[in-house]
């Protein structure tokens, strides 16, 4: 089922508290108070995260080109996830332009 305004709001706070959740865990930090975005072993990534039964993140192409990675957190129990880091090689983006 396609997202409307108000389910993607609601997937934009699970996906932003959950990331902070997993930050704690992890002993790092969001880079500001704004953003699932931290430094991990002096790199930049990005966490992004996956509700149970779902099987993409959606990462945008500005990120992609600010970031050295994206750790994928995959929800496969409740409130327990696997995480996966994954390559910014590995994105596609359609829309992607040089121009910003």
């Amino acid at each position: 089922m396609p997202q409307d305004r108000e389910s993607g709001a609601k997937a934009n706070i699970y996906g932003r508290e959950t990331a902070l959740k997993i930050m704690a865990k992890l002993g790092t930090q969001p880079i500001d108070g704004n953003t699932n975005e931290c430094y991990m072993e002096g790199r930049l990534v990005a966490i992004k995260c996956a509700h149970m039964d779902t099987n993409n993140i959606g990462v945008s192409y500005r990120m992609l080109k600010r970031i050295e990675a994206v750790i994928g957190a995959f929800e496969v129990a409740p409130h327990i996830y696997e995480l996966y880091e994954i390559s910014t090689k590995f994105f596609w983006c359609e829309y992607a332009t040089d121009k910003e």
